[in-house]
């Protein structure tokens, strides 16, 4: 698949582009895609991000896009972070202060029904 993209120049960013793609005999096209292929592009949250926004971006290849209240939820929880102290909660108090979901939200039935024997 490819996309079409209309893209405004400075002049002399054009002509280095054109002077490329006559040496190298490769189109206007090919020389920018190839230029765009190989640019070291920023593949981080910008530096001034806060801490919920690079939460959200290191999670984003492994978890779904988050919704309106997924979002609210977790800005109210960011707040308690004490940004004076510096101090990162423990896995027991970020356990406590996230929801519980019931079980038939994230786990399969054949699995509740395969353990209610140990509960």
């Amino acid at each position: 698949m490819t996309v079409r993209v209309t893209l405004r120049l400075p002049e002399g960013v054009y002509e280095r582009v054109a002077k490329a793609s006559a040496v190298s005999g490769r189109s206007l096209n090919q020389v920018m895609v190839d230029a765009l292929r190989d640019a070291n592009l920023p593949i981080g949250p910008p530096s001034d991000a806060s801490d919920f926004e690079k939460l959200r971006w290191a999670m984003r290849e492994t978890a779904p896009p988050i919704s309106e209240e997924e979002f609210a939820l977790m800005d109210e929880f960011m707040k308690e972070y004490d940004e004076d102290e510096g101090r990162i909660l423990t896995h027991e108090e970020l356990w406590e202060k996230l929801p519980k979901l019931s079980p038939e939200k994230w786990v399969s039935k054949a699995v509740i029904e395969d353990r209610e024997d140990r509960v």
